[in-house]
């Protein structure tokens, strides 16, 4: 999947190190495992809201569920935007509904 820039590949090994390294770089001191990207992706762009039949073709998987099942997760955000709307939603109605009683 990864090369060297004459196109020898990369041994994974040598791949994890230098993902590793990038990670300290980065401040990011978790044992993340290079997999984990794909889980981050795949929330992240739910999140940002990538139609989840994007982000499915994105990851190369061919059943949604296993897409929704396995690598989308919800978020802080997500929660929170959903309480939003709720309240929003609960807000219009229940008075209506208050009212036909």
């Amino acid at each position: 999947m990864f090369c060297w820039e004459d196109g020898r590949s990369i041994h994974p090994r040598v791949f994890l190190r230098h993902f590793k390294m990038l990670l300290l770089k980065a401040g990011i001191t978790k044992n993340l495992r290079f997999h984990d990207m794909r889980h981050t992706f795949a929330t992240l762009a739910i999140e940002s809201g990538v139609p989840i039949k994007t982000v499915q073709g994105m990851l190369g998987r061919q059943n949604i569920q296993t897409t929704l099942g396995i690598y989308a997760h919800v978020t802080a955000k997500m929660r929170t935007e959903a309480a939003k709307i709720m309240t929003g939603h609960i807000s219009k109605h229940l008075p209506k509904m208050i009212s036909n009683q």
